[in-house]
């Protein structure tokens, strides 16, 4: 029972971010033109409409990696999901510092005309954190949420 649960779940986490996305086979040529230009590796490119932008979930040098491109074609910002150990040594040391005993769930780095940030979700014995640090290893934003 536990197994069909966690399943369902699973499902349910991955198909809701897809049914508010509006999937589209492609986006205007123009885009599709200044996506090419940037992520020439890029690999299992799938794109969809999302408040306006025109965005793609796709595989890039191993990593997986959204972008959103505006109505006038240019890049507003990326993301990509990353491992702990990718991320700046002085974040790292701020990560550690401020939760010293807390699980590392996800790792992703935003960059976009503001620069670059990252967002982490840790889990210690009692709470779950959404953290937003700067590049420089502040942190800005701290969440928390109950297990």
């Amino acid at each position: 029972m536990k197994k069909i649960i966690v399943s369902l779940a699973l499902l349910f986490t991955a198909g809701v971010p897809t049914v508010l996305a509006h999937p589209v086979k492609d986006p205007d040529p123009l885009v599709l033109d200044a996506f090419k230009k940037e992520f020439s590796g890029a690999h299992d490119v799938k794109w969809a409409k999302e408040e306006g932008f025109d965005k793609a979930i796709f595989g890039l040098l191993g990593h997986r990696v959204i972008a959103y491109f505006n109505e006038k074609a240019e890049l507003e910002g990326c993301i990509r999901d990353l491992f702990f150990d990718q991320l700046p040594l002085v974040v790292m040391t701020a990560v550690d510092k401020r939760f010293p005993a807390a699980v590392i769930l996800s790792v992703r780095e935003i960059a976009n005309t503001s620069g670059t940030s990252y967002q982490l979700i840790l889990e210690s014995k009692e709470k779950k954190y959404n953290v937003k640090l700067g590049a420089d290893g502040s942190i800005r934003e701290t969440e928390k949420f109950n297990r």
